[in-house]
């Protein structure tokens, strides 16, 4: 972990491109829906996590991207990211958190299961991208809760979230966006 703000060794190009890298991944996750079926919250991660080293590379971005990253101090996992994305001085520049709930429709799902998700895990998730935000622990940060068949859909959007359906993937998705 980098006691370094990103906002003292982060250059405002690198800050953009990892800003367009965020979207681009969220462009990328959705359009994989079409032809991925997901079954665990991983999956995304992973999904998102192959792209977006892909990208880099692609892009000859000098940004190395990092799965389970802390982010501020602490022995528990919530102190750290889903993924984060680290530039050249190894500081925080972003950072993406996922839940997932597979569509209780499913029948390989084993229904005793369901619900996968606590919603108060999921407002936890999007205060704490915000709150890193604001506290300058990375420049930029999205939280993104996938609710394949919309189960909690109904609910209303924690601050800075808002639904999203991709309805050519025929799932909802809870975004929350965070910038410093």
């Amino acid at each position: 972990m980098s006691d370094v703000p990103p906002s003292a060794t982060c250059s405002d190009e690198t800050r953009a491109a990892s800003k367009l890298l965020l979207d681009d991944a969220l462009g990328a996750l959705r359009a994989s829906y079409r032809t991925t079926t997901f079954f665990v919250e991983r999956d995304l991660v992973w999904t998102t996590q192959t792209w977006l080293l892909r990208e880099v590379l692609r892009r000859g971005l000098d940004i190395t991207v990092s799965t389970e990253h802390p982010i501020e101090p602490g022995e528990r996992r919530a102190f750290s990211a889903d993924l984060a994305l680290l530039n050249s001085a190894r500081a925080v520049i972003a950072v993406v958190e996922f839940k997932y709930e597979p569509n209780h429709a499913r029948l390989d799902v084993p229904k005793s299961k369901l619900p996968v998700v606590d919603w108060a895990a999921v407002v936890r998730d999007s205060e704490r991208v915000r709150r890193w935000c604001a506290e300058h622990r990375c420049a930029h940060g999205l939280a993104v809760f996938v609710d394949e068949g919309g189960y909690f859909r109904h609910r209303p959007p924690p601050d800075g979230a808002s639904w999203h359906d991709w309805s050519d993937a025929g799932v909802s998705v809870l975004i929350t966006r965070g910038d410093a």
